[in-house]
């Protein structure tokens, strides 16, 4: 069941490449097997239950993505815009934030490797995670919820709590001048400032309930 739960993950694996790289060094260095083995069994039935509905359904969708031209269209997100800053053409430029960003996961979960909190750890690593996509919509950003709502709980700063208020109000009153939709550059912001306001809010004085806890149970 706790590796099965991870088959939500695979429905968008480029939003979770640096967390999946520490999931799979967490699982391996604590010998946590069954999780690996429930995800991939996950995945497994979901494919095949996937091909008995429409056996082209998989070549359709790789013919697709070859032909349809959305990897040169422009997505409201750090590594679409740095590729479009650098060089347009290079589309394998998108995928530069997400090796460092994978990178950076390595580095920050070795010398935590013992006493890894995925809450109090692996919120920040989402984030990181979601900044560094290659490409990331604006209606993907609510998987930053668990770790925001987690940075909320952990602060006892009024001025913490008044910012994410502001964020989230600024986001939702965008939309009236966003003119270009979903794809408005007004949307690069919002993935930055969830990082930036969970780095502050991590910092302000712990809440007198707040202990450090240990991995969820869905990962244990």
């Amino acid at each position: 069941q706790a590796g099965a739960a991870l088959w939500f993950c695979f429905l968008k694996p480029h939003l979770f490449l640096p967390w999946a790289l520490v999931l799979l060094l967490w699982i391996i260095l604590g010998r946590r097997y069954r999780i690996l083995l429930g995800a991939t069994s996950a995945l497994a039935l979901s494919c095949a239950v996937t091909w008995l509905i429409d056996p082209q359904a998989f070549a359709q969708y790789l013919h697709w993505a070859r032909t349809s031209g959305i990897s040169a269209e422009f997505i409201p997100c750090l590594s679409v815009a740095l590729r479009d800053v650098v060089q347009p053409a290079a589309r394998w430029l998108a995928y530069v934030p997400a090796i460092l960003g994978s990178l950076w996961a390595v580095v920050y979960f070795w010398p935590r490797r013992q006493h890894w909190d995925w809450l109090r750890h692996g919120s920040l690593v989402t984030l990181i995670s979601l900044l560094v996509a290659p490409y990331c919509w604006i209606y993907d950003q609510p998987l930053a919820l668990p770790a925001l709502m987690f940075g909320l709980w952990q602060t006892s700063s009024r001025k913490a709590i008044a910012g994410f208020a502001a964020i989230c109000i600024v986001l939702e009153l965008q939309g009236f001048w966003a003119t270009a939709g979903l794809r408005s550059r007004w949307y690069l912001w919002p993935a930055i400032a969830w990082l930036v306001w969970y780095l502050v809010a991590s910092r302000s004085k712990l809440s007198a309930e707040a202990v450090p806890l240990a991995a969820p149970a869905i990962l244990t």
